[in-house]
Order: C-alpha cells, then sequence, then structure tokens
C-alpha cells in the first residue's frame, strides 16, 4: 500500500500568496502575504497526488468497494 502524502506549500491562485507547512507548528505559515482582502483560492483539485503510486490508490479504492458487497 502507497503511503498518503500530504501538501507542504500552497498558492492562492487569485493573488500568489504563498504559505508552507510547518511542522513545528502545525499550521500554515504566510512565505508571501499576496492581497490582505483577497478570499484565497487554493489549487485543491490540482497536479498534487496524494498517494506515491496512482495504482496502488486505485486498487485500494477497488478493494474498499468489494468489502461493502
Amino acid at each position: 500500500m502507497s503511503a498518503l502524502r500530504t501538501p507542504n506549500e500552497r498558492v492562492c491562485e487569485n493573488c500568489g500568496r504563498i504559505e508552507r507547512w510547518d511542522d513545528d507548528r502545525e499550521s500554515w505559515r504566510v512565505e508571501e502575504a499576496g492581497d490582505t482582502f483577497c478570499i484565497h483560492e487554493w489549487d485543491i483539485n490540482g497536479d498534487f497526488l496524494p498517494f506515491d503510486d496512482e495504482a496502488d490508490h486505485t486498487a485500494d479504492a477497488g478493494d474498499a468497494a468489494d468489502r461493502r458487497d
């Protein structure tokens, strides 16, 4: 089974604000502020793949469906 990965950086699609994940504080930290009044739009449907091997993720999803039957 593949390990679940989490993003360590995010960028607002509207204003360019950049935030990085801080493990010590367990929160997002601002790297570059962008627009203060922006309602930030994070690219949550982008290219980031949360699993190391997409084939393993697909197989796991199929296994879960089989267990429901």
